[in-house]
C-alpha cells in the first residue's frame, strides 16, 4: 500500500470537520434539554397547584370535621329534645 502524505492544512480540515461534528451533536443535546427543560417547568407549575388545591382540601376538611365524641353528644342532645317534643 501507497502511504499518503497529510499536509498540516490536510490536518486541520480533518480536525474542523470533527469540531463541526461535535457543534451539531451539542446543538442537537441542547435543544433537548431546552425541552426537557420546558416540561419540567410545566410540572413544577402543575404540582404548585396540586399542593395549593391540598391545602384548600385540607383547610376544608379541618374547618368541617366533627370529631366522634361531638357527634356522639349532639346525637344525644337531639333525641333528648325529641323525647321533650313527643311528651310535650
Amino acid at each position: 500500500m501507497k502511504k499518503k502524505n497529510v499536509t498540516i492544512d490536510d490536518l486541520a480540515i480533518m480536525v474542523q470537520k470533527g469540531f463541526d461534528g461535535v457543534d451539531i451533536s451539542f446543538d442537537r443535546i441542547e435543544g433537548k434539554l431546552d425541552k426537557a427543560e420546558g416540561r419540567l417547568i410545566k410540572i413544577e407549575i402543575r404540582m404548585d397547584n396540586v399542593e395549593s388545591e391540598i391545602e384548600e382540601i385540607r383547610k376544608h376538611q379541618i374547618v368541617h370535621t366533627i370529631y366522634r365524641d361531638e357527634f356522639e353528644k349532639l346525637q344525644n342532645r337531639v333525641k333528648a329534645l325529641e323525647k321533650l317534643l313527643i311528651k310535650g
